[in-house]
């Protein structure tokens, strides 16, 4: 498929099939016709009257068709749009801000109205999405990708599913990669996307029994709370993705006997979402699966290496990463694996210490970096924990003298005025030193035994 790196996606739907459904929610539905001319509207009203004369915006990715609206406007004014956690600390909003020199949206507080148009003027070919993943500096790394990306994106999503899905289910938040993802599907495929109130496992199962979705993303704590409801939902989707993390196996096993039809997929915000996926979870449940069509894999000194027309572009603001991940059109993941005889693909490490629970990337350094500016902490580090619902749970190991001063509640407070929820240790184990080797590096062995008994 030719990639047209300007195409309008939204004034293709409208003109082609105005009166589809393009966004159900459960107040609301609007057709791909109804939805350009709120864009079109929006954008004029957006740039009369907010300051975003620069090329990057910001906004918060609210569970909500107003987030849709705003990122459309925006792309069509040719924005680079960062959606962000609507929960984000002031730090981190500020953060993002001073990195992007970009104004902060809050869709939510935008009043939604439409004009009659007939076809939208675009500079959607100028525009691009960044998406923000944990870095292992301490600052999250902003992946860039172009509207080429992202079509390419959805070309591979289109081999797994062989475009037999129709309605697809907002079930991860919009600033997480697959859930941005399911947007951009949508729009190009010309599907309805249904928006639950919240991504609850509460609001997914109301949900699905309202729309019956016939594609969802889920990532493990999600499956695992839908489990023990699956008999109540009447009409499971054809395609059930599960990503964003290494699933335990008697879970997908345990889904799948109750009449779920898991998919497993790996990707990375680096790669726009899924390039490989496992239809046969059942009998290889320890496999990756193997890459669609126009994606290519390699092993290179043990790390899983990708190629694909859906490859970020790099980078924002960090040259330097952007080099070492990004090599001769390829992109250099970070983790460990091999590929069997038959073209599977085996994930069995990371190289990196970054922690994955819940389906977010977390970085420990960010967490060790608050923590050592709280007084009477001696040295720290923070790693991740197996935790049959998360994953992984954050853990800090912490030495102090100060026990009767530090302890997991006080510190908990403090980082919850710098950090997301999810960022914040789940354990804490108190120590009077960390063990470390003569170079001063952690000694794993003796990390694993004291993590043993939390």
């Amino acid at each position: 498929m030719e990639i047209d790196p300007v195409v309008d996606w939204l004034n293709r739907k409208a003109v082609s099939q105005p009166d589809s459904i393009f966004i159900l929610t459960n107040n609301n539905s609007f057709t791909f016709g109804e939805t350009s001319n709120i864009v079109y509207t929006l954008s004029n009203t957006l740039e009369n009257t907010y300051n975003i004369s620069g090329c990057n915006v910001i906004v918060k990715a609210n569970h909500s068709s107003n987030f849709i609206f705003v990122l459309l406007a925006l792309l069509r004014l040719g924005k680079q749009v960062l959606p962000v956690d609507p929960n984000a600390t002031d730090n981190e909003l500020r953060s993002f801000s001073n990195r992007l020199s970009a104004t902060i949206i809050s869709p939510d507080v935008i009043e939604i109205s439409s004009g009659i148009v007939s076809i939208i003027d675009s500079n959607f070919g100028k525009s691009g999405i960044l998406l923000a993943t944990s870095g292992s500096t301490g600052k999250p790394k902003l992946v860039q990708h172009t509207p080429s990306t992202l079509l390419a994106a959805v070309t591979n999503y289109n081999y797994v599913t062989n475009n037999n899905d129709g309605k697809l289910l907002a079930s991860l938040p919009f600033y997480h990669t697959g859930g941005f993802m399911v947007i951009i599907r949508a729009l190009v495929r010309g599907n309805s996307l249904i928006i639950p109130d919240t991504v609850k496992p509460a609001d997914l199962l109301t949900t699905m029994n309202i729309y019956n979705p016939d594609a969802v993303s889920l990532v493990e704590p999600q499956l695992l709370d839908l489990l023990p409801v699956s008999e109540q939902i009447r009409h499971k989707p054809e395609f059930v993705f599960c990503g964003g993390s290494k699933f335990q196996n008697n879970i997908l096993s345990e889904a799948i006997q109750k009449g779920w039809n898991i998919i497993n997929v790996y990707g990375s915000t680096e790669t726009a979402s899924m390039v490989c996926f496992n239809n046969n979870v059942l009998s290889k449940p320890e496999i990756a699966g193997k890459p669609v069509p126009n994606v290519n894999i390699y092993i290179e000194d043990g790390e899983i290496v990708i190629s694909s027309p859906s490859l970020a572009t790099g980078y924002f603001d960090d040259n330097e990463l952007s080099e070492l991940n990004f090599r001769d059109g390829k992109y250099y993941t970070g983790d460990i694996g091999n590929i069997d005889d038959d073209g599977n693909l085996y994930i069995t490490g990371r190289k990196s210490r970054m922690i994955i629970s819940g389906g977010k990337n977390i970085d420990p350094v960010e967490i060790e970096t608050e923590l050592k500016k709280i007084s009477g902490i001696d040295d720290i580090f923070i790693c991740g924990s197996p935790d049959t619902h998360w994953g992984e749970k954050v853990t800090a190991i912490i030495a102090t003298e100060d026990f009767d001063i530090i302890d997991s509640e006080k510190l908990k407070c403090q980082l919850k005025k710098v950090l997301p929820g999810y960022k914040i240790p789940k354990a804490f184990v108190f120590v009077d030193y960390i063990p470390r080797n003569s170079l001063g590096k952690i000694d794993k062995r003796e990390v694993n035994l004291l993590l043993r008994n939390i």
